[in-house]
């Protein structure tokens, strides 16, 4: 079994990132413990949503679309939500905390609360 490690995770429009140590600027970093596989897989869609970003930034090159717009963004947002809950699931308990006070994160109580539809029971 691979052993976890400690990384950090930088979200910025201008630098997506995974590192080794905590640097010193004054970007949020996301502290996770993962293997190199589950590294990999955030990884991936770390670029998977720095292309999106690249492509969004290349807007004013080409005709406007609202409906290829709507689409963009709602797969930015599906891949921004997916890589915070990956943070999530491999983060050590200070990283979830934070993220469950910012309110990116359902907690699984709070999920269960919002499908909670008594008048399907009744």
């Amino acid at each position: 079994m691979d052993q976890k490690k400690r990384y950090f995770i930088t979200l910025n429009p201008a630098e997506m990132e995974i590192t080794n140590v905590r640097d010193d600027s004054q970007l949020v970093q996301y502290e996770v413990e993962a293997t190199e596989d589950e590294i990999q897989q955030i990884k991936k869609a770390l670029e998977r949503t720095d292309f999106q970003l690249d492509q969004v930034s290349n807007v004013m090159y080409r005709h406007f679309d609202e409906g290829n717009a709507m689409e963009d963004g709602h797969e930015f947002q599906h891949n921004i939500k997916g890589i915070f809950d990956l943070i999530y699931q491999y983060g050590t308990e200070t990283t979830k905390e934070g993220l469950e006070s910012l309110g990116l994160i359902q907690t699984l109580e709070e999920e269960d609360k919002r499908n909670y539809h008594p008048e399907r029971y009744t």
